[in-house]
C-alpha cells in the first residue's frame, strides 16, 4: 500500500497488515499498528434438503469450512430450526460441521440456517436459509396377506388400521384396479399378486402386496362321444386333470368306479 495522507484512512486488508503513521512538525513523530486477519468462508450442501423427503429418510446438510479451528476461543458451530414462527438452536448439533437427521419425521419439517464463527468473524452475514418438508407415511395393516379359494370363487381384500385416516387406498394386479376398500374379487380361476398402496396428496406412499392362490386340488372331466353312447371293452374315453392351482389342497378328489 502506498503512503497516503490525512488523520484518518479506510482499510481492508486482505491478510496480517503493518501500518505506519508519521507526523512531522519539526521533529518526526511515529506509531506503527498491526492488523491481524483472520479470513472465514463458509458454505452449506444442502441438496437433501431441496426435495419434499418422506419421512425414516437419513438427511444430511454439510458445511465447507474455510478459515475455522474449532480450538481457537470463541469459535462456534450452530445449527437452527424455524417452525410456526418460533426458532431453535439444535443444541444436540453444536460444534458439527454436518448437520444428520436420523430416520426424518413430519417434526423435522421446518426452516433450517447455521451460524459459524472463528472468534472474530461471524458467517454468513446474510442467513443462508433451507425449507425443508418431510411428508408423513401412510401406516396400515393387513388381516391376511395370503388366501386360499376354490376356484370360481372370491375373496375380499381389505387394509385396515389406515393413518391417516383420509389417504388414499388403491388394490390392483396390474391389469385391473380398485379404489375401494374393502375391495370385493370375484371368480378367481388363477393365482394373483394384488398390491395395496396409500397415498395421497400431503402423504408419502406406502404399499404392500397380497396373493391369491387357488386351491391345488384335481379335477376329473370325464368325456363320452355323446349321452346316449354305450362303450365296450377296449374303448377309451378321456380324464383330464386340471392342476393349475398352487394353494392347499382344501378338498380331495375321490374316483369311484361304478356300475
Amino acid at each position: 500500500m502506498s503512503a497516503v495522507t490525512g488523520k484518518a484512512i479506510s482499510v481492508q486488508p486482505a491478510q496480517h497488515t503493518k501500518y505506519i503513521v508519521q507526523y512531522e512538525n519539526n521533529c518526526i513523530l511515529s506509531d506503527t499498528i498491526i492488523i491481524e486477519v483472520y479470513p472465514l468462508a463458509v458454505s452449506a450442501d444442502w441438496s437433501e434438503f431441496e426435495k419434499t423427503e418422506c419421512e425414516g429418510q437419513t438427511l444430511t446438510a454439510t458445511l465447507t469450512l474455510s478459515g475455522y479451528d474449532a480450538g481457537v476461543s470463541g469459535s462456534y458451530i450452530r445449527w437452527y430450526r424455524e417452525k410456526g414462527g418460533n426458532e431453535e438452536e439444535l443444541t444436540l448439533h453444536a460444534g458439527q460441521s454436518s448437520l444428520v437427521i436420523q430416520s426424518s419425521s413430519e417434526e423435522e419439517s421446518g426452516n433450517y440456517r447455521y451460524e459459524v464463527s472463528n472468534g472474530v468473524c461471524v458467517m454468513p452475514q446474510n442467513p443462508d436459509i433451507q425449507p425443508l418438508e418431510v411428508k408423513p407415511a401412510v401406516r396400515f395393516t393387513l388381516p391376511q396377506t395370503e388366501y386360499t379359494v376354490i376356484r370360481g370363487e372370491g375373496v375380499t381384500l381389505q387394509a385396515t388400521g389406515i393413518q391417516p385416516e383420509d389417504a388414499v387406498i388403491t388394490w390392483t394386479d396390474g391389469v385391473i384396479t380398485h379404489t375401494a376398500n374393502p375391495a370385493e374379487i370375484s371368480g378367481i380361476t388363477r393365482d394373483q399378486i394384488w398390491t395395496v398402496k396409500a397415498g395421497g396428496e400431503n402423504y408419502c406412499e406406502t404399499s404392500a402386496e397380497v396373493s391369491i392362490r387357488v386351491d391345488a386340488r384335481i379335477t376329473v372331466d370325464i368325456a363320452l362321444k355323446d349321452n346316449t353312447d354305450r362303450i365296450c371293452r377296449g374303448t377309451g374315453i378321456t380324464l383330464s386333470a386340471d392342476t393349475s392351482g398352487t394353494g392347499d389342497n382344501i378338498g380331495k378328489s375321490i374316483f369311484v368306479p361304478f356300475w
